[in-house]
């Protein structure tokens, strides 16, 4: 159950994180971000554990077990696609907000050097 509890924690850290890229909040999706790397990593080593006990071949498990298994799998498996949904918006937020970061400093830069002719402090003498 540990496992799932941080797989939830996870999503919850996604939604924080796509909330806070459409606020504008970049710093703080970074910091997010950083820190739903380590729990990404924690939840790899918990699912690394779980799945090599599964898989000795010592143990033999009851069918109530095996059902338990499959209900676990199950949940891990809707929260992963609930989480990638959220992540493929994040994405897509944070790429939009990319592409009027680009437009705003191209229009800066066109701007400035269409109005560097006129600045009569900058003229050369012969």
């Amino acid at each position: 159950m540990r496992h799932l509890d941080l797989m939830n924690v996870l999503v919850d850290a996604t939604q924080s994180m796509l909330k806070n890229s459409q606020s504008g909040n970049f710093e703080s999706v970074e910091q997010i971000a950083d820190n739903r790397e380590r729990l990404i990593n924690i939840v790899r080593l918990l699912q690394d554990e779980i799945e090599s006990k599964l898989q000795c071949a010592s143990t033999h498990y009851t069918s109530s077990e095996i059902d338990v298994f499959k209900s676990w799998i199950s949940d891990v498996t809707e929260i992963v696609k609930k989480n990638d949904e959220l992540d493929r918006k994040c994405l897509e937020e944070l790429s939009q907000a990319k592409e009027s970061t680009t437009r705003e400093i191209s229009n800066v830069y066109k701007t400035r050097k269409q109005f560097q002719g006129y600045n009569l402090n900058n003229t050369k003498t012969r």
